[in-house]
């Protein structure tokens, strides 16, 4: 069955679990700390249709968590709105600038801004080498606007369903990520971590929106993480 419905939205928040999960690759010794957050999104529609609702939240749930997790890896907007305490030993840890701990994630201030400056594929080259000097194991994430993409288009290789330039990095692109980003940024990582949980219908009655045609509002939220090691982290300026 295919439900005809409105473009997805969405919404993130602090996963109210105090669990923190921890992650390193093979250029950090140390574990990177992150705090898993909440996808939530909702359908509206007539009382009656309330147990097919539950499968159109889960749905909608579903196609959006890529774009949700991606805008939150670009710019941690929930993160940094939200920074939460570590335990001591966590002390060298990604603390954003003025206190708290924060999820790692692109636009962070602690990236290294490397000083080249070109088109997309001059951006991507020196993104892909900052980025590989950083590592001992694992390939270069080069993320970029899907705007970006077809600059690069005759520079990758499919492989699977991953994007590959020819040095062997994984070019990330997402519907998630902004366009107006200006003037256009390149960033790079190592490799990026992304788990999500199952997806749960919440358990209240749905909340009444419209009395008089009996509408309700069914919401459907799944946790989900999005890490990778801050100390890899690099970006570069996109000359127009």
């Amino acid at each position: 069955m295919t439900w005809h419905e409105p473009a997805p939205a969405w919404r993130l928040v602090a996963d109210c679990d105090p669990a923190q999960v921890e992650h390193g690759d093979g250029g950090e010794l140390r574990p990177t700390a992150a705090r898993p957050f909440l996808v939530q999104t909702s359908v509206t529609g007539p009382r009656p249709e309330a147990s097919q609702m539950a499968d159109r939240a889960r749905h909608r749930c579903e196609a959006v968590t890529s774009r949700a997790m991606a805008r939150e890896l670009w710019g941690g907007e929930l993160t940094r709105d939200a920074p939460y305490e570590l335990p001591d030993r966590y002390d060298w840890a990604n603390p954003e600038l003025g206190g708290g701990y924060v999820n790692p994630h692109l636009a962070a201030t602690g990236g290294t801004v490397l000083d080249a400056e070109g088109d997309v594929l001059a951006a991507v080259a020196a993104v892909e080498q900052a980025v590989g000097e950083r590592l001992l194991l694992g390939s270069p994430h080069v993320h970029v606007p899907v705007a970006a993409l077809p600059a690069l288009v005759d520079h990758l290789m499919p492989m699977g369903d991953l994007l590959m330039t020819t040095a062997g990095s994984v070019v990330v692109a997402d519907y998630g990520y902004p366009a107006d980003a200006t003037p256009a940024v390149i960033y790079g990582s190592g490799p990026v971590t992304a788990w999500f949980g199952a997806i749960d219908v919440l358990d209240q009655p749905g909340e009444v929106t419209n009395v008089a045609n009996n509408q309700i509002e069914v919401w459907a939220e799944r946790p989900a993480l999005v890490m990778f090691d801050p100390a890899t982290l690099v970006s570069c300026q996109v000359t127009p």
